[in-house]
């Protein structure tokens, strides 16, 4: 009787640690879901060829509003979920793990990388000076909290990782440009200088991949820019010490 969360990292079935890949081994029933964040290599059959058993996909729906099957199978034996980047990172797995533990349902949790923990060392820049996160809604959700996070964050001169949202049901993926685009009708809207054509920013391009991009520049120039599939994320920059010049 146990849930275990297991993280994939930031691409695919490579990212998984030695010690997920035993948890997952050892468990009667594996699901893996694909939907808080986009794993641009995960390749289902040679997830499956790799834990040795099938690996049942499974959407928001099942894991938010129908749990029932995969609770039911861990009150009676060893269930693994596979999720992207770090385990413990998005609110649903969080919730998940506590309805287990509501039900007497031992839980396991095994660490993986996450864009959270990738961008300082990807981007060079020192991971003590990141502020608070934030993630870039779709324009039929707007809001300012991104705008008003990376505020804060250059008050005090810290970096900022500001997410872009995403809606896998949908196949939606917002891509670096969209989201510069976004920030500057922000700025329209508020005018108060916090990103602009000249804020210097860094494109996460499917950070941590064999084809992933680090590209740092000035919005005028990256605004436009193709940096290929997505997922993408930016860091913008707080006061730079010398060693991240």
């Amino acid at each position: 009787m146990m849930l275990a969360f297991v993280g994939m990292g930031l691409c695919g079935q490579e990212g998984l640690s030695l010690r997920g890949l035993k948890v997952a081994r050892e468990s009667d029933w594996v699901y893996a879901e694909h939907y808080t964040s986009l794993l641009p290599e995960l390749d289902l059959r040679r997830l499956e060829e790799l834990v040795g058993k099938p690996v049942k996909l499974v959407d928001r729906k099942t894991l938010e509003e129908e749990p029932e099957e995969l609770l039911e199978r861990a009150g009676r034996g060893r269930v693994t979920l596979l999720v992207p980047g770090d385990s413990m990172v998005a609110t649903t797995h969080v919730d998940l793990r506590l309805r287990a533990e509501r039900r007497g349902i031992p839980t396991l949790v095994v660490p993986s990388s996450s864009i959270l923990s990738a961008a300082p060392g990807l981007t060079g820049l020192q991971s003590y000076k990141f502020g608070r996160s934030a993630t870039i809604p779709f324009r039929d959700n707007p809001s300012r909290v991104p705008y008003e996070t990376l505020e804060e964050n250059a008050k005090r001169g810290l970096h900022t990782l500001l997410l872009l949202d995403l809606r896998a049901e949908e196949g939606r993926y917002m891509l670096a440009g969209e989201g510069m685009e976004i920030m500057l009708e922000l700025e329209e809207r508020m005018g108060r200088g916090v990103f602009t054509q000249d804020t210097l920013v860094v494109v996460l391009a499917r950070a941590g991949c064999s084809d992933g991009r680090v590209r740092a520049g000035r919005v005028r120039v990256l605004r436009g820019e193709d940096f290929g599939p997505p997922p993408h994320s930016l860091v913008v920059p707080g006061r730079l010490h010398f060693l991240e010049e």
